[in-house]
């Protein structure tokens, strides 16, 4: 990139310093009528299109910029131009990329940045929004391959297969899609549309309402919770290997508990005991003293009459 000097690490770690060197001139109304309201510079139109400029005026900018990046002629420039218009949203939106490691931050940033160009080639200049739009594009293709970058390639998998291309977002959405349909929790039609408007197509919210015919504050509301359910079908998803291990674990343990031979418990012997001692059938021995159960032999008394008859 025709910046001065040069630096090294993460690209929004050092491109607004460079940005800031600029020494071009961007003459008054030379992007629309009054726009800008004088001669500035790159760094002055950042803060001017930041801090001064209204939602319309904004839009006049960015059309102008998305213009000339398409021509060939001026494309250079104005691609840099639009990259330092919109990296300090850039910058911002790194947080909302998930990392594993801080060493993949000048990763996410070229995906930014990559997202962001592709999307300033075929985004449509008539809509509202537009710088918004395109950090929002760049923030999707960043989250798509961080994405991949966590789940095996098809080299990994089949190294045959090695050419096979990545899927991209349309395709991973479709699939998460038929995930929730066939799990018997499928997204309403309208919540899918939604999506796609604001997802692909790149509308606002409002501009999404708006087309399907709905409220704003419903349109926010229905977005929430769509994106909340494919979070949690996605965080789901992920946790699924570890339960497969555990559940193969209990099964295994449970069948292997089930083969050994255990000694049946007795049941507790029933006391022989009474409460209430039960009377002594007579007998001719009546005169005899009862022996205790747990007492030895006892000696007859003299006199006994057994031994009278003797």
């Amino acid at each position: 990139m025709a910046l001065p000097g040069c630096w090294d690490g993460p690209l929004f770690d050092w491109f607004l310093d460079r940005f800031a060197m600029l020494d071009w001139t961007i003459p008054a109304g030379h992007f629309a009528p009054g726009l800008p309201p004088r001669d500035m510079r790159p760094r002055t139109l950042l803060r001017f299109l930041l801090e001064d400029a209204d939602y319309a005026q904004r839009d006049e900018i960015w059309a102008a910029v998305i213009t000339g990046a398409r021509r060939p002629g001026t494309a250079e420039a104005y691609r840099i131009l639009s990259i330092g218009l919109a990296a300090r949203g850039l910058r911002g939106s790194r947080k909302r990329v998930p990392v594993a490691h801080r060493d993949e931050a000048e990763d996410v940033d070229h995906d930014l940045v990559l997202g962001f160009l592709r999307r300033l080639e075929t985004i449509d200049v008539g809509v509202t929004n537009l710088g918004l739009r395109l950090i929002d594009s760049g923030v999707t293709h960043a989250k798509s391959r961080q994405r991949s970058r966590l789940r095996p390639t098809a080299s990994e998998l089949d190294p045959a297969g090695s050419d096979v291309p990545e899927d991209d977002i349309a395709t991973m959405f479709n699939a998460v899609l038929t995930e929730l349909a066939t799990a018997g929790r499928p997204l309403a039609e309208q919540d899918v549309k939604l999506l796609t408007l604001t997802g692909f197509d790149g509308l606002s919210i409002k501009d999404a309402a708006q087309r399907l015919g709905i409220g704003v504050q419903a349109a926010y509301k229905r977005h929430q919770r769509a994106h909340a359910r494919i979070r949690e079908h996605l965080a789901a998803r992920d946790q699924e290997p570890a339960t497969a291990v555990r559940d193969a674990r209990a099964s295994v343990a449970a069948e292997g508990s089930s083969t050994r031979r255990t000694v049946p418990i007795p049941d507790r012997p029933r006391s022989t005991r009474r409460s209430t001692p039960r009377a002594r059938t007579a007998t001719p021995d009546h005169d005899q003293p009862a022996a205790h159960p747990e007492s030895g032999p006892t000696t007859r008394a003299p006199g006994h009459p057994s031994d009278r008859q003797r």
